[in-house]
């Protein structure tokens, strides 16, 4: 299938991010200017970036105490299991008698 690409938009952070081969032939229809990005400023930004979103989150859970006591270690892989959730104004998170699944952490 053919689609038509515009200024903006971009290719080709599929297959560095999974590590695969190109999915696509990609070609122009006239001249064009790119911004290219090597893989290796990728992987190293891609890297800067999650690193400084982990740090971040690390510190977040210092706010809480039953997280406090915990090794870095243990909260760098906490992190990666935690989800975040918005809760609309009367709706029930749990009810006397259900089974326990989840720790609530309520941040604001």
């Amino acid at each position: 299938s053919v689609k038509h690409l515009k200024a903006g938009d971009q290719f080709g952070e599929l297959a560095l991010l999974n590590s695969k081969p190109r999915a696509a032939t990609i070609m122009t229809n006239e001249n064009t200017l790119l911004a290219v990005l090597s893989k290796k400023g990728f992987d190293r930004n891609l890297k800067n970036s999650e690193n400084t979103k982990l740090e971040r989150e690390i510190k977040e859970l210092n706010n809480f105490g039953i997280f406090k006591n915990i090794t870095r270690t243990s909260k760098s892989k906490l992190v990666k299991c935690i989800s975040k959730e918005e809760v609309k104004k009367g709706q029930y998170l749990c009810k006397e008698n259900d089974e326990s699944v989840y720790v609530y952490i309520i941040k604001e």
